[in-house]
């Protein structure tokens, strides 16, 4: 029984530490919301006034608009000024304020005349903030008379690596304008002697080309003009840069029906090539120069000489100066044949029901061929035509016709010169 009695007693204690615990560490929780909530009050309410200073406030010069306007004034120095603005109020505003939040302008207006002023700082700052101090209460600036001069505009490379090998050279590059005209303040205007559009061109150029460059002006030393206060027009200027090429180009002839080709005729130029010269992506896309059309029907000799005048393709330069060329046709491996054709009436195409007569119901045709093909060629492997559809029944007297004559043959075989017959329609 006296032991139960003793643990009782110390069960009761127990108890009573625990509880001085719980209340010392409310009493400290609640000193702590005290504190803040004096801080609170006192700076929310009471809020004592609270100074700072804010740095590199710009000046902004106002109504240069104004003087440029009405008595051709620019000022040339005075921009890009910034002081330090101290200002005062309570804490919670004045803590927040920024340079962009404080104005300070200087007034331009009133002045007519080029010289040296010194212009009050007026200043504009937020609600409940006084003003306490500036770092400089005022500006200066220099003003001159606004003039404008038109320079001449050169060009430069800069950087520009022409292509190597197939004779490529570089042309005058030709500039979209002549002159730049520059303003600003006169006396800065007495530097400047020329512009120049400075060429760059990252890769290697093979061909013509077109930039846009950046105009530059320079001065009588060729020293480079950055100042601020003077502008040019235009600021950029369209180059067109032209690449030329150098190379020999064989001449060559074309067929007007295809019957030659290279086992059974042999032509021969002279000369083989010339040198030409142009924009390099044409020359470079050109292989060869044709400098005749051959009807095949027309060449009856066995060999056929022609002298032909040199044409150039449009943007191409015969640089050798040939004038002429020599071309020397060779037949090779055919012979020719004459045949006698009659001609019937299922022959002639008379679409308008015309009366006619043919004077001559025959005709002597040459073929041209391997022996052996014009050898197992007949008159009726050959169909003539002769086309009466322009002529009507009010048409009457003796007309020339062309005789159309199509052969059917395993070789190559075609008719050599032009042939006609004559027709009477009454």
């Amino acid at each position: 029984m006296r032991t139960k009695i003793k643990k009782e007693r110390v069960g009761v204690g127990k108890s009573s530490s625990s509880s001085d615990t719980r209340h010392a560490h409310l009493a400290k929780v609640l000193c702590l919301l005290a504190a803040v909530v004096i801080w609170l009050y006192v700076m929310n309410v009471e809020n004592p006034d609270y100074e700072q200073t804010i740095e590199s406030v710009p000046v902004t010069i106002i109504n240069s608009e104004e003087i440029e306007i009405d008595n051709s004034l620019t000022i040339y120095s005075g921009y890009d000024v910034k002081i330090n603005a101290t200002v005062q109020g309570r804490k919670n505003l004045v803590s927040n304020i920024t340079a962009d939040d404080i104005k300070l302008m200087a007034d331009v207006s009133g002045i007519t005349e080029a010289g040296k002023y010194t212009l009050d700082i007026k200043a504009v700052i937020p609600d409940g903030v006084k003003l306490v101090s500036m770092s400089s209460d005022t500006i200066t600036v220099f003003i001159d008379k606004k003039e404008s001069i038109d320079v001449e505009l050169g060009y430069e490379f800069t950087n520009f690596i022409l292509e190597t090998g197939s004779g490529f050279s570089l042309g005058e590059p030709v500039i979209s304008v002549d002159t730049v005209t520059v303003t600003g303040p006169s006396r800065y205007l007495a530097d400047i002697s020329r512009a120049v559009a400075k060429i760059s061109v990252l890769e290697r150029v093979s061909s013509s080309m077109t930039v846009y460059c950046d105009i530059t002006l320079v001065d009588s030393d060729g020293d480079t003009v950055t100042n601020p206060y003077v502008s040019k027009n235009p600021s950029t200027a369209k180059v067109e840069i032209p690449v030329y090429a150098e190379k020999d180009v064989p001449l060559t002839v074309e067929y007007k029906y295809g019957y030659f080709n290279d086992d059974n005729v042999d032509i021969k130029i002279s000369p083989e090539t010339i040198k030409v010269k142009g924009d390099a992506s044409v020359i470079t896309a050109l292989d060869s120069i044709v400098i005749m059309a051959i009807n095949e029907k027309k060449v009856t000799k066995d060999v056929d000489v022609s002298t032909v005048t040199l044409s150039m393709p449009e943007g191409v330069e015969n640089v050798d100066n040939v004038q002429s060329a020599t071309v020397t046709i060779s037949q090779v491996g055919t012979t020719t044949r004459t045949m006698a054709l009659v001609i019937d009436k299922d022959d002639i195409i008379n679409s308008n029901g015309v009366e006619y007569e043919l004077l001559s119901d025959t005709v002597n045709v040459t073929f041209r061929g391997k022996a052996t093909d014009l050898f197992a060629l007949s008159p009726m492997n050959v169909k003539v035509t002769i086309d009466l559809s322009s002529y009507t029944s009010s048409f009457t007297g003796v007309v020339t016709i062309p005789l159309e004559i199509n052969i059917r043959s395993s070789g190559v075989v075609y008719e050599i010169g032009e042939y006609n017959v004559q027709v009477k329609i009454y």
